[in-house]
């Protein structure tokens, strides 16, 4: 804080954002309290301390095994509706219990 560059308008002018006099004067100005609560906070939130970031970046490292994995998923999904239908077609495809015929029923024309 009490270095040139912060305490010199015109260094601080030159360097744009990368002075960080900015951040300084806040953690400086934020009681010990408050920067608790943040820090507690920043914890509690899903995206603090960087956390989706580096989930987005297991995903885009990992995308071939995510796309494989949910392509067998769904071949496996398909593979079991297909099975579903075959055998609602085939107990649609039989008689009733009380009309079958049975063996020693002669058949008359």
């Amino acid at each position: 804080m009490e270095s040139d560059v912060c305490s010199d308008p015109i260094t601080r002018g030159q360097l744009g954002t990368f002075h960080l006099c900015e951040q300084a004067e806040q953690i400086v100005n934020e009681t010990p309290t408050v920067a608790a609560l943040y820090d507690i906070l920043d914890d509690w939130y899903p995206c603090g301390h960087g956390r989706c970031d580096a989930v987005r970046d297991w995903v885009y490292a990992n995308m071939y095994i995510l796309m494989i994995a949910t392509g067998l998923l769904l071949y496996l999904i398909y593979i079991k509706w297909v099975d579903y239908r075959k055998m609602e077609l085939f107990t649609r495809m039989t008689l009733p219990q009380s009309l079958r015929l049975t063996a020693n029923t002669e058949h008359l024309d």
